[in-house]
């Protein structure tokens, strides 16, 4: 329960829509690819909804959904290595970092194409709503840096290095808070005024 509410506390704290925040509040409701032990089953959403909202309850089911094996591959091709985790040459990825090599880049696939999400529950293919996608990148940051902040330093190296370069590709497509709590959380701002 501290992680739930401690991701729906940074959705508040970056200013994000009640409905966001209350998805960050559920978001394991229905599982997810990282971690399968759902509340309720996704068959039976109407529950959800009828207690936090239809909006809220959308955004619980896309976040929830999510084959991350589909997606994160998508979002950082250069060092995912088409692995969840799978960081085979950490020196490769620490350079192509350094180098700016996920930096300011379009977020579309590296073939030029659109992201595509994979729904891990029914199989479908789709290219995610603009707003929907922007939103799930949001909680995405909300959820993951509520947990590397309760592990800093000790985060694997491999973990580190593919969130980074998530994060930094998909800069452009979440808050400026999002982004800035990235940034202090990995203490990339300090190692900059120290450069």
């Amino acid at each position: 329960m501290k992680h739930l509410t401690g991701t729906c506390d940074l959705l508040r704290q970056w200013d994000r829509a009640g409905e966001l925040c209350l998805a960050g509040l559920c978001h394991t409701m229905y599982g997810t690819d990282g971690y399968p032990k759902p509340l309720e089953n996704p068959a039976q959403r109407d529950k959800l909804a009828a207690i936090i909202g239809e909006k809220a309850e959308e955004l619980v089911y896309f976040y929830a959904s999510c084959d991350r094996g589909w997606l994160y591959p998508q979002l950082a091709p250069e060092i995912s290595s088409g692995a969840l985790v799978g960081i085979h040459d950490i020196e490769t990825a620490k350079q192509r970092l350094r180098d700016g090599a996920v930096l300011g880049r379009p977020l579309d696939s590296s073939a030029g194409t659109p992201i595509t999400f994979r729904d891990r529950f029914s199989g479908k293919v789709f290219i995610p709503a603009p707003e929907v996608f922007a939103s799930f990148l949001e909680l995405t940051f909300a959820n993951e840096l509520e947990i590397i902040r309760g592990q800093w330093p000790h985060v694997p190296e491999q973990n580190r290095l593919l969130w980074q370069a998530i994060f930094e590709r998909c800069r452009d497509q979440v808050s400026e808070a999002a982004y800035e709590c990235f940034r202090d959380s990995f203490e990339l701002n300090r190692r900059q005024v120290a450069a």
